[in-house]
């Protein structure tokens, strides 16, 4: 009985070490360094820069979080820590208390999926945090011991998988439930946040329409800080009803950069 009891406080002291050394500023350097990404699919590559990226928040920087649509925004003036595949951008922010509350604004990049009442992907979120599990999770796929996430972005049949999002995203419109009220809670929680509402495609289809039109509405109607883009692009710049071409993205990000200047003028 003596003996179990010792191997079970060595064992509990073994896995405390190894989170607290998974967890530490060393090893996520280590990682960045040497990790080959060759196995990774998209949503690890993500997840791997992610790790870069929180790691190296500051107070002076200015972060975007969000899901797929905001994770290829930013330039050096960003901290991007947008998560792929993640419908639930409020994990990220739960998640990231520290680091977010420390920073000196947070764009929280957003469509009215992002309102929409969800359980988000609760298979990513399990590997996403915290720190530890995200880099037990990423040094298990590069070793071939678990599998790697895939976006819709490593498949290589582009116009089928433009039709394909489409197609889901507008079924989402017309099912789901939305709460628009969950912003005001971020914000309660979050006071640093500006709220940038993403271009958006699709105008022509009055259920899309109706609830950008809502959500935009809300916005204006509360006072919250936001910044509202839904109609800054036309469909050209699109690659289905919200995520942008490389283009797209590029005007998207200047068009937020000037916006905060003029605000801070």
């Amino acid at each position: 009985m003596k003996k179990i009891y010792v191997i079970t406080i060595y064992y509990l002291l073994f896995c405390i070490s190894v989170i607290i050394l998974l967890s530490s500023n060393m090893v996520g350097q280590l990682l960045h360094t040497f990790l080959p990404d060759q196995n990774l699919g998209g949503l690890d590559k993500n997840l791997l820069l992610v790790d870069k990226n929180l790691q190296n928040i500051s107070e002076s920087n200015i972060i975007i979080v969000g899901s797929s649509y905001a994770a290829d925004l930013g330039d050096e003036k960003f901290c991007n820590i947008s998560i792929r595949g993640s419908s639930n951008s409020e994990c990220i922010l739960r998640n990231t208390l520290t680091e977010v509350k420390e920073a000196e604004m947070v764009l929280y990049i957003i469509t009215p999926l992002d309102a929409i009442v969800s359980d988000g992907n609760p298979l990513l979120e399990a590997v996403a945090y915290p720190t530890f599990k995200r880099r037990l999770h990423l040094i298990r796929v590069v070793i071939g011991s678990s599998k790697p996430f895939l976006t819709m972005s490593d498949f290589k049949d582009e116009e089928n998988r433009h039709d394909y999002l489409t197609l889901r995203q507008r079924r989402k419109y017309k099912s789901a439930e939305f709460d628009f009220d969950k912003f005001k809670r971020i914000y309660d929680d979050f006071p640093n946040i500006v709220f940038v509402l993403h271009p958006h495609s699709g105008f022509d289809h009055d259920d899309v329409s109706k609830v950008v039109y809502s959500m935009v509405s809300y916005f204006k109607n509360s006072d919250l800080p936001f910044i509202d883009l839904t109609k800054l692009l036309d469909d050209t710049y699109f690659t289905d009803l919200f995520h942008l071409t490389n283009n797209g993205k590029k005007l998207m990000i200047k068009h937020i950069t000037k916006r905060l200047r003029g605000a801070k003028s």
